[in-house]
């Protein structure tokens, strides 16, 4: 279980208890499932098992960085359909679980003042609460 709890993944998890506590949880999933097999090291299976487990999360991930403005945000929608379906994510900086924010309004806030002294709208996604 050492393994799980130093691994990458679980490094944002700065509270021990909590991170061990996340690392037994992970394991025992890891232990229940097919990475868990008896040709390889147990490291390399859950190291295998940790990659699947965040990488299947993120595999729609926008790969060209952080989004800052609403140009990054058109091209990073740019061959996306009308009809696909708006959810955000945040990491339970506690947990490291995903949590989805769904639904959510669109606030434009007028008369941002940034420090190059340009004045901008801001764009805020709320969470509604999911009924």
């Amino acid at each position: 279980m050492f393994c799980v709890a130093s691994h990458q993944y679980l490094s944002h998890i700065h509270e021990l208890d909590l991170r061990w506590e996340r690392a037994n949880e992970i394991y025992n999933e890891f232990c229940e499932s097919d990475y868990n097999v008896a040709t390889k090291s147990e490291l390399d299976c859950i190291n295998e098992y940790m990659d699947f487990f965040y990488s299947n999360q993120k595999k729609y991930h926008n790969t060209k960085g952080e989004m800052h403005t609403i140009a990054d945000l058109k091209e990073a929608i740019k061959n996306l359909d009308d009809n696909d379906v708006l959810a955000m994510e945040t990491i339970d900086t506690e947990t490291g679980d995903a949590i989805d924010l769904f639904p959510f309004y669109l606030d434009v806030i007028d008369g941002i003042k940034l420090n190059d002294g340009s004045v901008v709208r801001e764009v805020r996604l709320c969470q509604l609460n999911n009924k």
